[in-house]
């Protein structure tokens, strides 16, 4: 199933797809779509960023929802609102479920790309806040700065950027930020 949302202004269209037309945590309203970046895209949902960063972005411009079944999933792309950004991307994912968060493991799959490169491995995953069966959870995907050979990965010709969320039961997602997110 591809289904797309527009969450929030300023935010780009979200692919979804799941594996399966029946997602095991079903929830009442889930045809209702995502809620906003508002409301489950707390500030200061990256560490060591300030609301607003060092470019003036917030948490909610940088911040993508989409609802896959139940289950809400917003990503905030960090790294613009750090003043001393990591030497890696940073992400934050939040997970909210009325019912109850699916099994999550975005190493099952995830990748980065750009109108230039993709990066599919050297991901990170710290998903020491997010617990199947409770109903929030928020941990971090970190992705490599730069490809094995030593490109950037985003550079000063990069437009685009997509962030392929999987792992999150049978659920993926796509997270795009436009080339005003990616210079910082």
């Amino acid at each position: 199933m591809r289904v797309s949302w527009l969450a929030v202004p300023f935010v780009s269209a979200i692919s979804v797809s799941c594996a399966s037309a029946s997602h095991s945590h079903a929830h009442s309203d889930a045809d209702a779509g995502p809620d906003t970046a508002e409301q489950i895209v707390p500030s200061a949902a990256c560490p060591g960023a300030t609301e607003p960063g060092a470019h003036g972005l917030t948490s909610f411009e940088l911040g993508r929802v989409v609802a896959l079944g139940g289950t809400e999933v917003a990503v905030v792309f960090c790294n613009p609102m750090m003043t001393a950004p990591p030497s890696d991307l940073l992400f934050t994912i939040i997970l909210s479920d009325h019912s109850a968060i699916p099994d999550t493991d975005p190493m099952k799959g995830s990748y980065l790309a750009t109108d230039r490169i993709r990066v599919d491995s050297g991901l990170t995953w710290d998903g020491s806040g997010v617990f199947a069966g409770d109903h929030h959870g928020k941990g971090y995907l970190t992705v490599p700065s730069q490809t094995p050979s030593g490109a950037p990965v985003l550079g000063p010709g990069t437009t685009k950027m997509t962030l392929h969320v999987a792992g999150i039961g049978d659920s993926s997602a796509d997270f795009e930020w436009e080339q005003r997110y990616l210079q910082y």
